[in-house]
């Protein structure tokens, strides 16, 4: 799946506090952000919204730095200053995250693209006004992303299942701020369900969300055929060696269940009968532990 990607102006105390603009790609652990803060760093769209400060151990950095003090705080903290990346070529995040997933060695299945049915880049007239307007809206066009990616997902290299969702130019009289009137948005609502549902019942477009359906749950199926795998991808799950005269103790996760009863019997002669094996990996297995609303604002 493809979803919004961001600017990441990485500011650090070494460098006088002077920002570098990145792309930010997988260092590999996932960032110790939580979801509410990804959200608000992705909506940060530039003229509607500030940039969402994050110092680098996922502590908030103030948002207000009107007075000096904040200000001299700010600077003596690592952090990173997140934008929404819309005028830019990665609008259409989908290469982007094709890249750092075939680099990190992991094949692509199914590559499902969704995109906002925003309007062709404009890019005739003679005004400054006009040929700014039309430069940044070419800077973020999401169609040049997808014409690459399909030509990508056809190769006989590197073929896989690509599903783009979109319609250009569908609503190209909604402005990004549009909200109608401003104490509902109803109109502006109307107007977008209207078009999205004329333009999902078309037989093709129908027929393309079956076919995607259809690989989707097909690829879960498979994942589900291995029990080991398919508890990291649903849980999250990793193992811990419970042996103090283990090398590897306090300071290695095994991802994997089989690869954890490998490491009992090899390293330390467990028994290898499976019923063994699993009440061990059972005893020293943690989940994604999912904090309510309550726990969440409290913890």
């Amino acid at each position: 799946m493809s979803f919004e990607t961001l600017y990441v102006f990485r500011s650090y105390p070494h460098l006088n506090g002077r920002p570098e603009l990145v792309y930010p790609r997988n260092p590999g652990e996932a960032s110790p952000y939580d979801i509410w803060q990804i959200a608000r760093a992705i909506s940060a769209a530039p003229f509607y919204f500030d940039p969402m400060l994050l110092s680098c151990d996922a502590s908030i950095v103030k948002q207000n730095t009107n007075t000096k003090q904040l200000k001299a705080q700010n600077r003596q903290k690592s952090h990173n200053t997140f934008i929404d990346a819309g005028f830019s070529p990665v609008n259409n995040p989908a290469e982007e995250t094709y890249h750092e997933v075939t680099t990190s060695n992991h094949p692509i299945g199914t590559f499902v693209s969704v995109g906002t049915a925003r309007k062709i880049p404009y890019r005739s007239g003679r005004g400054f006004g006009t040929k700014v307007k039309g430069g940044l809206e070419a800077l973020g066009d999401t169609e040049d992303v997808h014409s690459r990616m399909n030509k990508e997902a056809s190769s006989t290299d590197t073929g896989f299942s690509y599903f783009r969702f979109n319609q250009p130019n569908a609503l190209p009289d909604v402005h990004l701020d549009e909200w109608m009137p401003r104490s509902s948005g109803k109109k502006t609502i109307e107007k977008m369900d209207v078009t999205f549902n004329a333009w999902a019942m078309q037989p093709d477009i129908q027929a393309d969300f079956q076919k995607c359906a259809q690989e989707l749950v097909r690829r879960r199926r498979l994942r589900t055929a291995d029990a080991s795998r398919w508890e990291r991808f649903a849980l999250g799950s990793y193992f811990v060696c419970p042996r103090d005269d283990c090398e590897d103790a306090g300071n290695r996760k095994w991802l994997g269940r089989a690869e954890f009863g490998a490491h009992l019997v090899e390293a330390h002669d467990e028994d290898s009968d499976p019923a063994h094996i699993k009440a061990i990996a059972d005893n020293c297995k943690t989940d994604w532990v999912y904090k309510s609303p309550r726990t969440a604002s409290t913890g």
